[in-house]
């Protein structure tokens, strides 16, 4: 089952770096562990750890520090 999901998700992958710009995508993938955090929280009442909150700030800060610095590139 796990190496099913595993194809599914990389062709997922695939389509979706087909359609946006390649820097976007991977700074969602980056999310996914931040999102995934909160739909824990959301759906079966786990409370995150303090390493746990310190990684998604770290996540969050570095996407959006990533994300300013992009957008005075271009």
């Amino acid at each position: 089952m796990g190496g099913i999901l595993n194809v599914v998700a990389t062709l997922g992958e695939n389509f979706g770096f087909k359609n946006i710009d390649v820097v976007i995508g991977n700074q969602l993938l980056m999310l996914g562990t931040v999102f995934a955090m909160f739909l824990g929280l959301i759906f079966y009442g786990e409370i995150p750890s303090l390493p746990e909150l310190a990684g998604g700030l770290i996540i969050l800060t570095s996407v959006l520090v990533a994300n300013k610095t992009l957008s005075k590139v271009v």
